[in-house]
């Protein structure tokens, strides 16, 4: 389909597409006044693993491609996969936290001054750190994430051999559940409150609901990528276009938002 070297070009000009959008939004979310809110707190947060991901499945993955890496003649490559999954598990938890922020926010002004005001977004941004933290003890098997240029991607397997990585599935599956669920529930907060704020500008409600699609936006792009590389990752003898496709799915994810 595609020759090594001609796939590492094409990965590291999208990783330069997408890279400097990131940054840029980056710069504009540290800025006051934007910096006061909780739920730009944890988008700033986002955009940082936005850069990581770039990173890894753009230019790692480039350079592998076009040199011929292997996990053998690159041993750095298996600490680098591991520390790219824990990467990848903060960016699935802190879209978690964005959402329940929102849904939150929407239902309550009050318990979201408690739970989120100030510093306590810190705490929250902590907890998703932890969360991919914790994947870099191996619990369930030898860690033998490596990119394999053949296919232009990266291999999330586990040592021995047909070992499942079922935390690595449960998270992706459970975070794709538990997204759904809240957005859904921010949808018909938002609706619920638009039929009780009889009181305030006609316009009110539809800033409400844009705001939560905003939201999910974030997150819609990642999900669906998720799900994809699951699927990819779990059927046997996948071809290599579906490989290839995981791998632009991972790179859209994190790209389409920052280059819109």
């Amino acid at each position: 389909m595609f020759s090594e070297s001609s796939i590492g070009y094409i990965y590291i000009t999208l990783g330069v597409i997408y890279i400097f959008p990131a940054f840029i939004c980056f710069a504009v979310l540290i800025q006051p006044p934007l910096n006061h809110s909780s739920a730009y707190k944890f988008m700033c947060f986002i955009s940082v693993m936005d850069i990581c991901n770039i990173a890894a499945c753009c230019f790692f993955a480039g350079f592998y491609s076009l040199t011929g890496a292997t996990f053998e003649n690159t041993p750095s490559m298996l600490p680098i996969g591991s520390i790219i999954l824990a990467l990848w598990v903060s960016y699935c938890a802190i879209n978690i936290i964005l959402a329940f922020d929102r849904l939150v926010c929407f239902y309550s002004k009050q318990w979201a001054y408690l739970l989120f005001n100030g510093k306590r977004a810190f705490a929250w941004i902590g907890l998703a750190l932890l969360a991919g933290g914790q994947m870099l003890i191996e619990l369930d098997g030898k860690q033998f994430y490596h990119y394999d240029s053949s296919i232009g991607g990266w291999r999330f397997v586990l040592k021995p051999d047909g070992t499942k990585n079922y935390r690595h599935m449960f998270i992706n599956i459970g975070t794709f559940t538990i997204l759904v669920i809240l957005y859904t529930s921010i949808v018909l907060v938002v609706k619920q409150k638009a039929k009780q704020d009889k009181l305030q500008t006609q316009n009110a409600p539809n800033q409400r609901f844009q705001a939560a699609i905003q939201s999910a936006a974030i997150c819609g792009f990642a999900m669906g990528a998720d799900i994809y590389c699951i699927i990819v990752q779990n059927i046997q003898n996948p071809t290599i276009a579906m490989c290839y496709g995981a791998n632009f799915a991972w790179q859209l994810a994190h790209g389409t938002l920052e280059v819109s």
